[in-house]
């Protein structure tokens, strides 16, 4: 103990909350007194590296050592894991649907969804357990179920998460995941790639839940954006078939979205589509006088 402080390499500690042989209370207090120290609390009760979630254990051990963990997609039987949730949430392990009462609770689910939607991103386990437990006082007892739904989602996954004592965030190295992929499209800018990858939005199922629609709406207005360049583009080279069919996806979005309902019927007039151009600008009058909006005349011109 007198010789921790001096110790100056870097160290990770692994350890599980609930070992039965050392408390974790010892591993805080190692990690408090060396200098250079990282404290990973992995849930389960095991005390032997060798047996319970050795993924997730690895997983710390690999990218401590090497920086990046380079194991694919798949679980430790070697089936691939992808989860879904564009036009609603999935999880399939080696190609078959993970069943709903495959999680073993309601709130495994949500769980998944909530790390889903953070694309990586470590999401706080005090916001997961007020998530699942609102009226909850107890941290202690919060913090043993949330342990629970965690061990359930492991278990469906197959490892699948990256978990500290603060933070728990979906291992997009274990995982294929939807919106990783379109998020990688939007980032590179290539918007005919960002288009394809979206299959409507984001966890249709969870309208109201705050966390879902932040995400939503934020990939759908990423789209929007893709598609109105794609749009001009077309537009640019009199290719109206296609201006058509971005701005009618973009209305399937967002109904009163006043730009595409003005892409739409510019492009049904240049193409000589002016029947088609009518029946859109009623559609558009009458979602604007829904908002209380004065219309404009978009086959004006």
């Amino acid at each position: 103990r007198p010789l921790l402080p001096a110790v100056m390499t870097p160290t990770l500690l692994l350890h599980r909350r609930d070992d039965g042989v050392s408390p974790i209370a010892l591993a805080r207090e190692t990690a408090a007194l060396l200098p250079v120290a990282r404290l990973v609390e992995l849930d389960g009760r095991d005390h032997f590296p060798h047996v319970g979630d050795v993924d997730a254990l690895l997983d710390h051990y690999e990218r401590f050592v090497a920086g990046t963990v380079t194991r694919p997609a798949v679980r430790a039987d070697g089936r691939e894991v992808r989860i879904d949730t564009m036009g609603g949430f999935r999880a399939c392990v080696a190609g078959q649907v993970v069943a709903a009462n495959a999680w073993g609770s309601r709130q495994a689910r949500i769980v998944c969804k909530r790390l889903a939607v953070a694309v990586g991103q470590p999401v706080p386990r005090d916001e997961l357990a007020e998530l699942l437990w609102p009226d909850e006082w107890d941290p202690a007892r919060c913090s043993a179920r949330l342990s629970v739904v965690l061990s359930n989602i492991r278990r469906v996954l197959g490892g699948g998460l990256v978990a500290d004592r603060d933070t728990v965030r979906l291992d997009l190295d274990a995982v294929d995941l939807d919106l990783s992929e379109l998020g990688e499209a939007i980032a590179a800018g290539d918007d005919a790639a960002v288009v394809s990858r979206y299959r409507g939005p984001v966890l249709p199922e969870d309208a109201y839940e705050d966390w879902a629609i932040d995400a939503r709406q934020r990939f759908a207005a990423a789209v929007g954006s893709a598609r109105r360049r794609l749009a001009a583009a077309a537009a640019e080279h009199g290719r109206w078939d296609e201006v058509v069919d971005h701005a009618h996806a973009m209305l399937e979005v967002d109904a009163f979205d006043e730009r595409a309902h003005e892409l739409l019927v510019r492009a049904l007039v240049a193409d000589g589509r002016r029947g088609e151009a009518r029946v859109a600008t009623d559609r558009y009058e009458a979602c604007m006088a829904e908002l209380g909006v004065q219309a404009r005349d978009l086959m004006a011109g």
